[in-house]
């Protein structure tokens, strides 16, 4: 009997209902906590060892890929430098064999060219010298430089390998004793397209290694650049340089299948970390190496320290479990009658708890999404609003392209049978622009077809102003393929000519430029007019402009808003306008825009 009674005692005290909420607290908090704290103390421990590893991994492929590009940047400036080569007369000539060894001139044809040699060398600080080889085996260099490793015949040969491109051979000591990277190019006769000679420059090695030695790199890691052969091209380790690295690292780089990886390889005793990375421009491989152990040496000590803050808040939970456990009970239940109210659809109520507690974060956070849901009912009500606006304005303008066009080209054949050319060459421009605007259904558009587009608006103009209007385009040919949101231009262009030109006394000018600065593309339209004043610049991107933009179809307001749309906040419009002188519009594009340019397009008609 007296067994029976205690197993009952224990079963009515493990049965929690029959306790107040307080006791219920008391009773199963301190456990949990612990519970808690032990099992995400082990999930953050095993966590911490893969994010340690990512954060690691990720660390040396950003210093690879960093270094590869101020290298490659570097080489990529000679690579085109070089080109001036085949625009100097004197190089064209000596390739070409035009000059007569034996006649007096020739020592001065040689001294011109060594000058072109010299100055090159000093725009080039990181080139320590350069060559001429004809297809003779003649060579021209500054005074004092001599090939001395190997033979012109070898250099022509594999500049022939190139193809008119640039090829990076392997380190070589040069006649002065320094280590440099001999490139060879192959020059080309344009007019027999045969090659005559090739042109060859010696990288200084040091260029490359001081970017390896940099602070940020870590005193234990030990960089090398090697070719797809496995020769050493530059180290930190000036002893390996023109040798091969270890044929299994190699094997492990091409076993990878990709330009990009890691793994990790056994030396000796140690286990040590390999990360890679494949220049696109050079081929070349950057390789990162570090021992597992300095590795992830910082680990341990995060491990140790995540063990002592569980234990330490596992103390703290049990210690405030009971002063916790009174002040939930309480206002807990004041709390929950107030939200029942919901269900009577009372969507007004917010709850008024005044402490500073957990609850108080709960009252507060169920009032934010009482706001938002307020929110959301009043943001649905106006979507539903416009989209039976748009819908009312889609009907509207739901109006038969064909017919327009058909309606053009019968004007247009009026005017071939009167004889009168501008009726043609308007109908003509008209019907392209409206079928830019019309039927074009993509959002984005390369700049070459925006371009084009405002071609056909100002010749328009032009028939309309004839010489009172002048119209420069200066974009620099790099940008046409950049994306833009479609009609970007024609707005500030129309704007330059109707506010602008219409009433200015003299010849009108509009110029459109565009060039590209650092990271973005930077067009602008300016022109002559008579400007505005300063608080119209500023009302221009403001709400002030609605009427503006409701007139003009597609207004200053709504193309700085899609491009903001389009690429983000760093990217739109910008006005400078001085009354009597003339406005500039400056818009600003990403150059950088990410992936295949086609694949940008939106396609609105899907």
């Amino acid at each position: 009997m007296g067994k029976m009674k205690i197993l009952e005692r224990a079963l009515s005290w493990a049965n929690l209902k029959n306790y107040k909420i307080e006791h219920k607290l008391v009773l199963t908090y301190p456990p949990l906590i612990a519970l808690s704290i032990l099992v995400v103390s082990t999930f953050c421990i095993m966590l911490s060892i893969d994010l340690f590893r990512e954060k690691s991994i990720s660390y040396s492929e950003n210093i690879l890929k960093q270094i590869s590009f101020n290298i490659d940047t570097q080489l990529s400036r000679i690579d085109q430098d070089t080109m001036i080569f085949y625009q100097n007369h004197d190089v064209t000539d000596y390739f070409a064999s035009k000059m007569d060894s034996s006649s007096s001139d020739y020592f001065q044809f040689l001294r011109k060219l060594q000058e072109f040699l010299t100055n090159f060398l000093i725009s080039h600080q990181n080139v320590e010298s350069i060559y001429l080889i004809n297809n003779e085996g003649e060579v021209v260099s500054t005074s004092s430089d001599i090939l001395n490793y190997e033979s012109p015949k070898f250099y022509n040969e594999k500049a022939l390998e190139g193809d008119g491109r640039m090829v990076w051979l392997e380190t070589k000591t040069s006649s002065m004793g320094n280590n440099v990277i001999p490139a060879v190019r192959q020059i080309v006769n344009t007019t027999t397209m045969k090659g005559t000679g090739s042109i060859l420059v010696n990288f200084k090695e040091t260029s490359i290694s001081d970017l390896l030695q940099k602070d940020y790199i870590g005193k234990k890691v030990t960089m090398v650049v090697i070719n797809r052969t496995g020769d050493v091209i530059s180290s930190q380790d000036k002893n390996q340089l023109g040798e091969k690295i270890n044929p299994q690292m190699l094997e492990n780089i091409k076993a990878q299948g990709k330009d990009e990886g890691y793994f990790f390889q056994k030396e000796g005793s140690e286990r040590v970390y390999y990360n890679f990375y494949q220049s696109s421009f050079t081929q070349w491989i950057y390789l990162y190496r570090i021992p597992s152990t300095d590795l992830f040496s910082g680990y341990e000590k995060v491990q140790h320290w995540m063990l002592v803050v569980a234990a330490f808040f596992i103390i703290v939970g049990v210690l405030c479990s009971r002063y916790i456990a009174y002040h939930i009970s309480k206002p807990i239940i004041r709390i929950i009658r107030e939200m029942r109210s919901i269900e009577t659809n009372n969507l007004l109520v917010n709850l008024n708890y005044d402490g500073k507690d957990e609850l108080t974060s709960l009252a507060s956070s169920f009032n934010s999404m009482m706001d938002r849901l307020r929110l959301v009912i009043k943001k649905e009500s106006d979507l539903q609003r416009m989209k039976h606006e748009l819908e009312i304005r889609a009907m509207q303008a739901e109006i038969n392209p064909h017919f327009l066009y058909n309606t053009l080209e019968a004007i247009n054949w009026i005017g071939r049978m009167n004889n009168i050319p501008k009726i043609c060459d308007m109908t003509t421009m008209l019907a392209e622009i409206m079928r830019y605007s019309i039927s074009n259904r993509q959002d984005l558009v390369r700049l070459e077809e925006e371009l084009a587009h405002v071609k056909r608006y100002l010749n328009i103009q032009k028939i309309r102003f004839e010489d009172k209007l002048s119209i420069l385009i200066d974009v620099d040919e790099a940008l046409h393929h950049i994306l833009i949101p479609k009609l970007t231009l024609q707005p500030m262009v129309e704007n330059a000519v109707v506010h602008g030109l219409a009433d200015k006394d003299g010849v009108g000018r509009i110029r459109i430029s565009g060039r590209s600065q650092e990271d973005r593309a930077v067009l602008m339209v300016e022109d002559n007019g008579c400007g505005m004043p300063e608080e119209k610049v500023n009302a221009l991107l403001s709400n002030q402009q609605d009427e503006y933009r409701i007139r003009q179809s597609i207004g200053i307001k709504n193309v700085d808003s899609r491009l903001r749309l389009f690429f983000g906040e760093p990217y739109g419009l910008q006005f400078k306008s001085v009354v009597g002188r003339g406005t500039r519009v400056t818009i600003h594009l990403p150059m950088n825009q990410g992936g295949n340019q086609d694949a940008g397009r939106v396609d609105r008609g899907r």
